[in-house]
């Protein structure tokens, strides 16, 4: 059983997301989905008005896979088996101008080969939109059905199924292929249950 592990949005983190802004921009545009940044500068963010400070922070300019994490969270996680990662460190200004260390915890890995296609059930999208069913027997069935159809048609999945490669001791993990979700274990998500900024609820979803 897994679940999946989102920021909130409600009044625990001031109703305000994201909760935090970028001002090192040109790092935080650096890091994406599929690899590792080589970078070994902090990352600025400012807290936002009416925002609270929390263990996981929401933020809007890194758009690779991963979560904004306290010391708390990273020496929690530190017992557990995550996927493929790397921390960033960070730096988060309050409102009354104090500076609290944060690190980016970026999950990097390939799924495409994981994914048992045939037991798995995915639809077509058109701008988001929800279409039809479709059967696709690999990751290169979407590739040449993208390049058919253009950059606004897209795959997403109502049951995902792994095959033998998928690791099933991972404890978290993301990058999913037409999944942008974090998931974690029923292990974890008993550790993080004091753990402020996040919510989770069981994946329907996985068969």
């Amino acid at each position: 059983m897994y679940y999946t592990l989102e920021n909130r949005t409600d009044k625990q983190v001031g109703s305000v997301f994201p909760q935090v802004s970028c001002l090192s921009q040109q790092f935080a545009h650096g890091i994406h989905f599929d690899q590792f940044a080589s970078f070994d500068s902090e990352i600025l963010f400012e807290l936002q008005p009416k925002a609270k400070l929390t263990d996981v922070l929401s933020q809007a300019a890194i758009s690779a896979h991963g979560l904004l994490v306290n010391a708390k969270v990273k020496n929690l996680l530190s017992g557990f088996t995550i996927m493929n990662h790397k921390y960033y460190k960070c730096l988060v200004k309050d409102l009354k101008g104090n500076t609290h260390d944060y690190y980016w915890l970026h999950l990097v890995d390939n799924f495409t080969d994981r994914i048992n296609y045939l037991k798995s059930v995915f639809y077509w999208t058109k701008s988001t939109f929800r279409k039809d069913v479709i059967k696709l027997t690999s990751y290169q069935d979407y590739l040449e059905l993208k390049k058919q159809n253009g950059i606004l048609w897209g795959i997403d999945i109502d049951q995902i199924s792994f095959d033998e490669k998928f690791n099933e001791k991972l404890d978290l993990f993301s990058c999913i292929p037409f999944d942008i979700r974090i998931y974690t274990s029923k292990k974890l998500k008993g550790a993080l249950m004091d753990i402020s900024g996040i919510k989770m609820q069981e994946a329907l979803h996985f068969v």
